[in-house]
């Protein structure tokens, strides 16, 4: 068995990054919901739609709308998946070991996080940028899990050596 509980110091260093990915992320959608909100409106008014007539509103109900849901689906989402994140790096400090499976998991979840603004949206922003650094600090984390990992490994098949040696 190749697994380790976290140690404290990695521990905190994975729940900042959660709690700094979830501020992150509520930041991110109010400023883009308000942002769409404004160019809703300038949307409308290109697209040859009087201020004030239904179409000018429904057009704008519509953009806004479909942005809410658009977020809100992501927001609860990716909430949920680092809360689930959260709470098992917090039952691997004493209750629960990990292993190479939970850092290969848990890398994929966190670089899709880091990639999935991108791809989508063509284009970088400061949040995304914000993300890369996020992955980069579970990146470094994981090494530190997986070294830990390997050596427990190591020292478990010394102390099965030294074993051996003395029943001979």
């Amino acid at each position: 068995m190749n697994k380790v509980n976290i140690d404290k110091k990695i521990f905190w260093t994975q729940l900042a990054v959660v709690a700094l990915f979830v501020i992150l992320i509520t930041i991110h959608m109010v400023y883009d919901l308000s942002n769409n909100t404004f160019n809703a409106n300038v949307r409308a008014l290109n697209a040859g739609h009087a201020v004030g007539s239904s179409d000018y509103q429904t057009f704008v109900e519509e953009v806004i709308n479909q942005t809410i849901k658009t977020w809100l689906v992501q927001y609860i989402v990716s909430v949920i998946i680092v809360f689930m994140f959260g709470f098992y790096i917090y039952l691997a400090l004493n209750k629960v070991q990990v292993g190479y499976l939970f850092i290969v998991i848990w890398l994929f979840v966190w670089f899709g996080f880091a990639i999935a603004n991108p791809i989508l949206n063509k284009r970088i922003t400061a949040f995304d940028v914000i993300e890369f650094i996020m992955f980069a600090v579970i990146l470094i984390s994981m090494f530190f899990i997986a070294n830990d990992i390997y050596n427990a490994k190591r020292y478990k098949r010394m102390a099965d050596v030294k074993t051996q040696i003395r029943k001979i």
